[in-house]
């Protein structure tokens, strides 16, 4: 492995199977110390397992894991510094606020990790205030909501003060209210505490809106990781770009010096694909202009047409697929219209989304 300490957590290799079910295959990727890292893919990709692998819940079949410079693979749970947040709380029903976020400190297993009386009442008292649960320590914890519930778990971790805290969906049983709630006080918790967080989820906002470091997971391989915006923006395949939402796909052939969609040429990079290849365009629709005027754009039928202040928000049924932009005026749905797209919102992709 480099040493670079930067990389706080490296996987290299890493493989896990479950019978005949591939979770994770030949997977690699580093985590920065200090920064939130976000591990996302639709249900089954095998996410969860790479968590669980870190945390030393699971050992996995290939590969090693490091942490801090030091191999971890063979170590188990309490020898790695490392806290799982899970999605079901994992409370204990017949303990108040302050037992179960005190527990973790009580019962601590690593070598010199045990702390006195004096420090186990002065930390579990910091990791309350830090999550905002002060004046509720002698509540029992069958009495909380789902968001004071998922607070009490990540006090708990936050208490023993690990260098890494891992999340495992840990707002997925949340109404979308508070799950947004949530987020917002995880991202505030990341900057305070500065610690390094593993965060899995299926929910594309969150690894977009809270994450210095995004890996999209498909059928237990990373298929893209980097900078969320960067992925969103320039989506490196069709699987991501598809997954993170947002873009309107079209099937399309590439010409020599741009893509024919529908018949109409459209000016885009063509990043190396051969001339005639069938591919698809990712257009953002910040970059589409819709108009009834006609013009070399994409010709198409209004299916919808919603104000969005100061533009309307027009979608066009095209013989390819549906393509969203915006327009200066509010367009009646079933009249024709035209879509033209800025080279800059127009990414090329080959067509991967029906392979591995």
């Amino acid at each position: 492995m480099t040493d670079d300490n930067a990389h706080f957590i490296t996987l290299e290799g890493v493989g896990k199977r479950f019978k005949d079910v591939v979770a994770a295959e030949d997977v690699s990727f580093s985590v920065e110390k200090g920064s939130l890292t976000s591990l996302l893919g639709p249900s089954g990709c095998g996410k969860t397992t790479l968590l669980r692998i870190m945390a030393g819940l699971e050992r996995p079949d290939t590969g090693r894991v490091f942490m801090n410079g030091r191999d971890v693979t063979d170590l188990p749970p309490h020898e790695r510094d490392v806290m799982t947040v899970f999605q079901d709380y994992a409370l204990l029903p017949h303990l108040n606020v302050w037992d179960n976020v005190a527990l973790g400190l009580r019962i601590a297993r690593r070598p010199g990790a045990r702390p006195t009386r004096a420090e186990v009442r002065s930390r579990t008292e910091s990791a309350l205030a830090l999550v905002g649960l002060e004046g509720m320590e002698k509540r029992n914890v069958t009495t909380l909501s789902g968001g004071q519930k998922q607070r009490v778990g990540i006090a708990r971790a936050l208490a023993l003060r690990p260098s890494v805290l891992l999340l495992d969906e840990p707002f997925g049983a949340l109404d979308a209210a508070l799950r947004r709630e949530m987020q917002a006080e995880l991202a505030r918790l990341h900057r305070e505490v500065g610690m390094t967080f593993v965060y899995v989820t299926h929910d594309r906002s969150e690894a977009l809106g809270m994450s210095d470091l995004a890996v999209v997971m498909r059928a237990g391989r990373v298929v893209a990781a980097g900078a969320p915006a960067a992925l969103f923006e320039r989506p490196p395949d069709a699987f991501t770009a598809a997954f993170l939402g947002g873009r309107s796909m079209l099937p399309c052939v590439v010409a020599a010096d741009g893509a024919l969609v529908g018949g109409q040429k459209i000016a885009v990079d063509t990043r190396g694909l051969a001339a005639g290849t069938r591919a698809l365009v990712a257009v953002a629709p910040e970059g589409v202009s819709v108009t009834t005027e006609p013009c070399e754009g994409i010709r198409g039928v209004v299916t919808s047409s919603e104000y969005a202040g100061g533009k309307y928000r027009v979608r066009l049924a095209t013989g390819d697929g549906e393509i969203e932009g915006a327009s200066n005026v509010a367009l009646d749905v079933g009249e024709e219209a035209f879509a033209r797209a800025d080279a800059r919102a127009v990414t090329l992709l080959a067509d991967d989304r029906g392979t591995r």
